[in-house]
């Protein structure tokens, strides 16, 4: 019998490997692209059944990718800074699995041209579920709604300082105030009377923010209010397409000019 090398051979998945889920080209970029708003807060993200809870500076931000996985999924990212750099080695219009190596304990990533590998952790832990308050009790107090092209005014005009003001004025959120750089008032109130001389030192109520659109977005609701422990918080519901990104943050009360305890 004539010796034939290729007799041996078997492409048949290792002893212990799972496939955990597929995405399409276009969902693992959105994919991607929503890791990234964790990675400079983070040394590892942890997916906990399809959504993502982890500080944000000051602030805690939620995501919701259950649309891109279609399934509740639970791992841990590693490391993103240098994951999310290698995702981006993926360019070929193919599907990426992801793959449970349980032998090896650690995930494969792999469009069939690269396989990437991600050590995978023994238990995912649920410190994270903590971190949102008790929202019974709480009561809202005003909304306001960005779009992009506000967004864009007023992200450059905050890009050079550590955190801007909510001017309230007669129970009404009428603008922001950019530390020794500017007051912007929402185009609601451009013919209000008392508006038009409105800064950080008259405000009936002043809150300070530290993470103001923190999270690249088409568009912005912004709710702003009072938990049932007197604390003020505002929440940002950014319209980031197929993945829901919320921001939740404690403010400040800065009314007058002084930070009040």
């Amino acid at each position: 019998m004539e010796f034939n090398p290729f007799n041996n051979v078997e492409n048949t998945p290792s002893v212990g490997e799972n496939l955990l889920l597929t995405l399409s080209p276009a969902k693992f970029d959105i994919f991607s692209k929503t890791l990234s708003l964790f990675e400079k807060s983070a040394e590892s993200i942890k997916i906990q059944n399809s959504n993502i809870i982890q500080k944000f500076g000051p602030a805690i931000i939620t995501a919701d990718i259950t649309p891109l996985f279609e399934k509740e999924v639970s791992l841990e990212i590693v490391q993103p800074k240098k994951y999310i750099k290698l995702f981006k080695q993926f360019k070929n219009n193919v599907d990426i699995n992801f793959i449970e190596d349980n032998g090896n304990n650690r995930y494969i990533i792999t469009n069939d041209e690269i396989k990437l590998f991600l050590p995978k952790q023994a238990v995912v832990t649920n410190e994270e579920d903590g971190l949102m308050p008790d929202f019974e009790g709480s009561v809202g107090l005003f909304e306001i709604k960005i779009d992009k092209e506000v967004s864009k005014q007023l992200v450059g005009l905050s890009s050079d300082v550590n955190f801007v003001e909510y001017l309230v004025q007669n129970d009404l959120l009428k603008g922001i105030h950019i530390p020794e750089t500017a007051i912007y008032l929402f185009s609601d109130y451009l013919k209000d009377t008392d508006a038009k001389t409105l800064d950080e030192t008259n405000a009936d109520l002043t809150l300070r923010t530290g993470i103001f659109l923190g999270v690249n977005a088409e568009s912005y609701t912004i709710q702003i209010g009072k938990l049932a422990n007197g604390n003020h918080f505002s929440y940002t519901e950014c319209d980031t397409g197929m993945v829901k990104v919320n921001v939740f943050e404690n403010l400040e009360v800065t009314t007058g000019g002084n930070l009040l305890i």
